[in-house]
């Protein structure tokens, strides 16, 4: 029900990360849940007029998500709960390993204790962007 009414593209995002993990990809949902926690950043830090501090020197691209994460840890503007300040990493690196290391294969035992943690980090970032009022 939290995902109700959201915009499509993040009502996609929730589908596909339920379906993948439902279906024991979890690689596939790593990636995706990594990816979500990234765009919900964005726009949270857009909502809070501050998505400056997240742009490269060039201004046209946004930083890495390593390095949003440190700002947003520190952020006061952003204002983000300690819980969230400190598993949002977790979360990042699992979706990292996932993508990118050759002799790692995400399993449902690396996800399923940290589902309630990132569920709440997703509707803390669902209100912190604007998306859920």
């Amino acid at each position: 029900s939290l995902f109700q009414g959201l915009q499509n593209n993040f009502r996609t995002l929730c589908k596909q990360i339920n379906a993948s993990y439902e279906n024991n990809l979890y690689d596939c949902t790593a990636v995706i849940m990594r990816r979500l926690l990234e765009g919900l950043l964005v726009l949270s830090y857009q909502n809070a007029n501050i998505e400056a501090e997240i742009m490269d020197k060039s201004g046209k691209h946004h930083v890495s998500l390593d390095q949003m994460i440190k700002n947003a840890e520190q952020n006061a503007a952003l204002a983000l709960s300690a819980n969230t300040r400190k598993e949002m990493s977790m979360f990042k690196d699992l979706g990292n390993y996932s993508a990118h290391k050759i002799w790692y294969n995400c399993t449902q035992g690396d996800i399923k204790p940290h589902i309630l943690k990132y569920r709440a980090i997703i509707e803390e970032l669902l209100y912190k962007s604007g998306i859920k009022s």
